[in-house]
């Protein structure tokens, strides 16, 4: 058993454990995939991936977890997913029965907690899902070779992008680069020239590429998810695209530099009109989100006009403001000096801003 792994789960346990034992639970039910994921340091109980149910579920009580799974899901769950991550007690029932039919025993005279809403199970997902941070250290390193990866999947596949191919062949290609390292493209969005500043959320088309191309991606590998954008050009772009995306990346680069412990999310989204307000840009935040909150989802929530709360260290955030067609997007942890981008690609072009003293650079358009 990986001895680092062990360590983050039995931290996990204890830290769930807590929280039980303050909001007098008895049991927790996990079955959802990023929960599942979380608690095991990165397991994988997904059969569906459009879905929350899932091949197997955990029992956590204060002194043993049991996970209950259908017989066939057994060998590979527990080979796969869990003998390296987490002891626990392994029960199963037949293909057409109920995981909860295992674990009656438990249940009895308890108070149950879960994920998700069943008999007797009080859904309490968000509670649950506040758990997750500050982040572990390990949880951190596989998140920064996961935007590693992520962003060697782009340049790669910048070599093969030319003109005439469609979005889906772009698509396609940005797909299979992922995949073979293991990671999943969540969400995968292709907008070629005019599709950019008409399309929001551009999910891929027959539309063929002349110039422009902006790509975009939330990746998970784990439970963790990367969210990236990067743009290419064949041949020199015009000026006036050169400034939009300058002033998209000016915007992500000051909310990258004021996501620091205690920031005020309201302060801070209002800080961001004001920045597209000095570009000149008026009302072009209200044409698309700014981004949010991320980690075990692409999106905890978005920060908008009335987001409360405040950034805490140990979280993550992906900013992804839009200019006309044009956008910044990378993910950033905050540490204890504020927000540390989990990857800088420097092969790829380089914007750089200074803010506040500090030099802070963002992807530029690839020319090819």
């Amino acid at each position: 058993m990986s001895t680092q792994t062990t360590l983050e789960v039995a931290h996990k346990l204890e830290k769930l454990r807590s929280f039980m034992a303050e909001q007098h639970y008895d049991v927790i039910r996990i079955q959802t995939p990023n929960l599942f994921a979380w608690l095991t340091g990165g397991g994988r109980n997904h059969i569906d991936i459009t879905s929350d149910w899932t091949g197997a579920a955990l029992f956590i009580t204060q002194s043993k977890v049991v996970c209950v799974m259908a017989e066939n899901e057994k060998a590979r769950v527990w080979d796969e997913e869990l003998a390296s991550r987490l002891e626990c007690e392994i029960r199963t029932y037949p293909w057409w029965g109920w995981a909860d039919n295992e674990v009656q025993d438990l249940y009895e005279g308890a108070a149950v907690a879960g994920d998700m809403a069943f008999p007797h199970v009080t859904p309490i997902s968000e509670e649950l899902r506040s758990l997750f941070y500050p982040l572990v250290p390990d949880e951190v390193e596989r998140y920064r070779q996961l935007a590693r990866d992520v962003s060697d999947a782009f340049y790669e596949l910048m070599s093969h992008i030319r003109q005439g191919m469609t979005e889906f062949e772009i698509d396609g290609l940005l797909s299979g680069l992922l995949r073979r390292q293991g990671i999943n493209p969540n969400v995968l969005m292709v907008a070629a020239d005019d599709r950019a500043p008409k399309y929001m959320h551009p999910l891929a088309t027959d539309n063929k590429l002349e110039a422009f191309a902006v790509i975009s991606v939330c990746a998970s590998r784990g439970g963790l998810v990367v969210s990236m954008t990067r743009s290419v050009h064949i041949g020199e772009p015009d000026g006036e695209l050169l400034k939009k995306h300058r002033d998209a990346s000016y915007i992500a680069a000051q909310l990258e530099a004021h996501t620091v412990d205690g920031a005020d999310l309201g302060e801070l989204f209002q800080f961001c009109l004001k920045t597209y307000e000095e570009l000149g840009l008026g009302d072009a935040w209200k044409k698309h989100t700014i981004g949010g909150k991320t980690g075990y989802r692409t999106r905890e929530f978005s920060v908008g006009p009335y987001t409360e709360g405040k950034v805490e260290k140990g979280t993550v955030w992906g900013w992804n403001p839009t200019v006309n067609g044009t956008k910044s997007e990378d993910t950033v942890w905050v540490g204890d000096d504020g927000a540390i981008p989990l990857h800088e690609d420097k092969r790829w072009p380089q914007l750089s801003f200074e803010i506040n003293g500090k030099i802070i650079s963002k992807p530029g358009i690839y020319i090819i």
